[in-house]
């Protein structure tokens, strides 16, 4: 298992995992899979964050991205002491293999 920060390179794979969880699991999403479902590789290109206070971090088994977690920081000053986690999720076939304790440990 590799965990590691996606980057706009992994658009694809995140907009595919990113499907699959709104529609296995609408219930844990602010949206739904037909509001994202009709969103280009590019619009999921420029929704990864690319500095170091907001960041998905996704976990690879081989080449294939099998869960992710978001991390986002508060940017105003006086709430930067501020972050959330959200949009987590592990494929089906994983779960209960402790991959969602690695994701949430690796950004804390």
């Amino acid at each position: 298992m590799l965990i590691r920060k996606l980057t706009k390179y992994d658009a694809e794979d995140y907009r595919k995992i990113r499907l699959e969880a709104l529609y296995k699991n609408p219930e844990s999403f602010g949206t739904t899979y037909h509001e994202e479902a009709i969103k280009t590789i590019e619009q999921f290109r420029n929704r990864i964050p690319v500095d170091n206070n907001n960041f998905i971090l996704g976990c690879y088994e081989d080449i294939k991205l099998i869960g992710i977690v978001v991390f986002q920081q508060q940017s105003r000053i006086k709430l930067r002491h501020k972050a959330y986690i959200s949009s987590m999720y592990v494929q089906q076939e994983y779960r209960g293999k402790a991959i969602g304790k690695l994701l949430v440990n690796e950004v804390i």
